[in-house]
């Protein structure tokens, strides 16, 4: 490494000289987020998201993490449930078929607004969209170096729109990424200590509650330090936040086996996931872009009631596997070809002009983060280290059972600007100073009296 670039990449004072660029990428994701709700106004709760939105009133309501069976019934998780507890009250079974932290965080929500308030759920996901926003601000504090840096990672969170987007919808999404950054954060900043490593685990934990997706983040910051050959204590630290992650994960785990005697862990819904893979995109060519309504059609095809059930569910893992096995190195090459899909978003809903606009600055961007990886990658600054270790995991950790939307990534996208404003700001100051004079700047003169 080049001594210029290793004096980029050393953490820098706090931030100077951006107050305004600080300022207007908050007004620019103020301004996203209030057009996305005034978009989507009333319908604020966005596709399955019901199977959160429905337990949250209950438990508000006094009622437990449950689902009406005349709101919805899973036969199998009926039979289970009155299998295990004979005489409880089956009007009401618990829920089980996502998990539960938004479900937990959209219940207090409610009891606070005392109604059952979408938009003020939506209201509270502006919020956590700010938190989250604050957290990687305080990364960049730490680890860009010059207002170069600093304005151009602003500006490339000015610029994302798919944070507010979300945000404005009742998905989990936003309460994840909020409770992952904030991880990270304490994580890289925090002193080593036994009290850092378990609020990184309940963090991690209550991330993985919201979303399943983090369950092996601490591990993979486990095995990249180990790569790094950061010593025992750093391995001892990854260990100590998989085991806190880990036991609030099983805390969900255990109360799933308590009701219906299986240890069911946090989705039933894997299975559509790859037949949607397998059997609609792949034939198709699509990639996430698809008709609700020709998936519907294909799934009463095979004879699925409802593909939100277990047994169904099921049904639909195996044809997937199935078909799996009938190509395993075609499906190899697509799911690698999924990664473009991952972080070059379509825009489907948006028109021809805007979304080719929308897919060549995405495309523009992913580019930039392949270089910014290969750049930064070798670090030893710990949040470069971190961002780049919550990029690949992110990208990886989707590829199976196939079926990937960009809107997955966006707990990845503020890290990914990390690394690409660090990358390229000292690529640009590495450009600049071999086309200067040597002796430059200039030798100052002294000022005698």
């Amino acid at each position: 490494m080049r001594p210029e670039t290793a004096r980029v990449l050393k953490p820098g004072p706090n931030i100077q000289g951006v107050g305004r660029w600080l300022l207007f990428a908050g007004l620019i994701q103020a301004l996203y987020f209030v057009a996305s709700v005034v978009s989507v106004t009333p319908h604020y709760l966005y596709s399955d998201n019901r199977f959160y939105e429905t337990p949250a009133w209950n438990l508000a309501q006094g009622r437990g993490f449950t689902i009406a069976r005349t709101e919805w019934e899973d036969p199998y998780l009926t039979r289970a449930y009155a299998g295990r507890h004979p005489g409880a009250d089956l009007s009401h079974v618990p829920a089980v078929v996502f998990p539960p932290g938004y479900g937990f965080f959209l219940a207090a929500i409610y009891s606070l607004a005392g109604s059952r308030s979408h938009f003020a759920a939506v209201i509270a996901n502006g919020l956590l969209m700010a938190v989250a926003l604050a957290g990687l601000m305080i990364l960049a504090r730490k680890t860009l170096h010059g207002s170069g840096q600093q304005r151009l990672f602003l500006a490339l969170c000015a610029l994302f729109p798919f944070w507010a987007f979300w945000a404005a919808r009742m998905v989990t999404d936003t309460l994840h990424i909020a409770l992952m950054t904030w991880a990270v954060v304490l994580w890289t900043t925090g002193d080593v200590s036994w009290r850092r490593s378990l609020g990184v685990g309940v963090l991690m934990g209550l991330a993985t509650l919201t979303r399943p997706y983090t369950l092996g983040l601490p591990a993979a910051f486990g095995i990249g330090w180990a790569i790094k050959g950061r010593g025992r204590g750093a391995l001892l630290d990854a260990a100590c936040v998989t085991l806190v992650s880990g036991l609030i994960m099983g805390v969900w785990v255990a109360r799933n086996h308590y009701y219906f005697g299986e240890p069911l862990v946090v989705s039933l819904t894997k299975g559509q996931g790859l037949w949607q893979a397998t059997h609609y995109e792949a034939d198709k060519g699509l990639f996430g872009n698809f008709d609700p309504a020709e998936v519907a059609a294909g799934l009463r095809a095979t004879g699925i009631v409802d593909a939100y059930r277990y047994e169904d569910n099921r049904r639909l893992r195996d044809l997937g596997l199935e078909k799996i096995k009938k190509a395993p190195f075609r499906f190899a090459l697509r799911t690698l070809g999924l990664i473009p899909r991952l972080w070059i978003p379509t825009g489907s809903i948006f028109s021809t002009f805007t979304k080719s606009l929308l897919i060549a600055w995405f495309a523009l961007l992913f580019l930039a983060l392949l270089y910014g990886l290969s750049r930064v990658i070798g670090s030893n600054d710990p949040v470069l280290e971190a961002s780049s270790i919550v990029v690949l995991y992110y990208t990886f950790i989707f590829l199976f059972p196939g079926h990937v939307e960009s809107r997955y990534v966006l707990p990845a996208r503020g890290f990914s600007f990390l690394l690409i404003a660090a990358a390229l700001s000292t690529a640009w100051t590495a450009s600049v100073r071999a086309r200067l004079p040597r002796r430059w700047p200039p030798r100052r003169r002294l000022l005698t009296t």
